[in-house]
């Protein structure tokens, strides 16, 4: 009998590429440019509110224009209007879902992310393969504290002793194990993570 009846999957740089210099590098070439935007935008506290789900995209362009120099005001709106689109899919991740799937798994999303994520769930072919979609904007819990863990448990119906989880964070993996949640620090090498998969009897 296997151990563990549920794969629970983190999204960004695990089922997809999640780079803020990358993403910036696409409304603008210049590295100062870049820079600047990746940190003041997607490293400040506008964004973790945005994907808490307190604050409106609207309301946070305002005030990133009262921080950032009106040179940079038309990028950061587009940024803002259009960030989501430059998230891409590691079909080999498709590929290891749907083989969990057709082994009797039950499958669960487990994310930090903000209620933008409906406008682009339906372009990401895997995310089709869930059963349940937790995310921090509904949950208004983020990984990794306990309430995230406990409440997303409670939501699916599912214990952690039954469960593995995958993250490519290593404070989320640490804390999901205190709370009974075997997990694996993903590094993006597939077949690191696809080994130990069959190491553990998972595959």
């Amino acid at each position: 009998m296997k151990k563990y009846k549920n794969i629970i999957f983190d999204m960004g740089n695990v089922l997809l590429d999640y780079a803020p210099h990358t993403i910036v590098s696409n409304f603008t070439s210049d590295t100062e440019s870049i820079n600047t935007l990746v940190k003041e935008v997607f490293y400040q506290q506008e964004w973790l509110d945005l994907d808490q789900g307190i604050l409106g995209y609207d309301d946070a362009y305002i005030l990133f224009k009262k921080r950032l120099h009106p040179k940079y005001h038309s990028l950061v709106k587009d940024i803002l209007d259009h960030w989501h689109e430059y998230l891409f899919e590691r079909y080999e991740m498709f590929e290891l879902l749907s083989e969990l799937k057709q082994l009797g798994y039950k499958l669960y999303l487990f994310s930090n992310a903000s209620l933008r994520f409906y406008e682009y769930e339906n372009r990401i072919k895997c995310l089709s393969l869930f059963d349940q979609k937790i995310i921090y904007a509904d949950l208004k819990y983020s990984k990794p504290s306990d309430d995230f863990y406990l409440k997303a448990f409670e939501l699916c119906g599912i214990s952690a002793q039954d469960s593995f989880f995958i993250d490519d964070s290593a404070i989320n993996i640490l804390k999901a194990n205190q709370l009974g949640l075997d997990g694996y620090i993903y590094n993006s090498t597939y077949s690191l993570l696809y080994d130990y998969l069959k190491r553990i009897e998972v595959l």
